[in-house]
């Protein structure tokens, strides 16, 4: 593995709270308290509280490095995304996949 992807894969792991996931929850916030949902956000702020925080973050941390590693192993990966899909079920999973190019830059 490439010096420079290597860097990379630990800059993205120290940083897993990147800046633009609390804009995009600060901007989804304030659209439903502009479109009159408000109490939909307070309900869903509730149920999100309630979560056990400590236990999906362990969980999430294994699991993004686990792919990390599987992609810095596998050098015709370029990229890793996440798609989730539900399937109707109230638990369903996040589908990772790794792409052979990337079109955004890494900073």
């Amino acid at each position: 593995m490439s010096d420079q992807r290597e860097q990379v894969i630990q800059e993205w792991t120290v940083n897993l709270y990147p800046i633009r996931f609390t804009n995009r929850e600060n901007g989804i916030k304030e659209w439903l308290v502009q479109n009159n949902t408000k109490q939909f956000l307070i309900c869903a702020e509730e149920l999100l509280s309630s979560l056990p925080k400590e236990e999906i973050l362990q969980e999430f941390i294994s699991r993004i490095n686990t792919a990390i590693q599987f992609c810095t192993e596998q050098n015709k990966i370029a990229a890793l995304d996440f798609s989730w899909y539900y399937g109707g079920d109230p638990i369903d999973v996040a589908y990772a996949y790794g792409l052979a190019s990337c079109k955004g830059q890494v900073n």
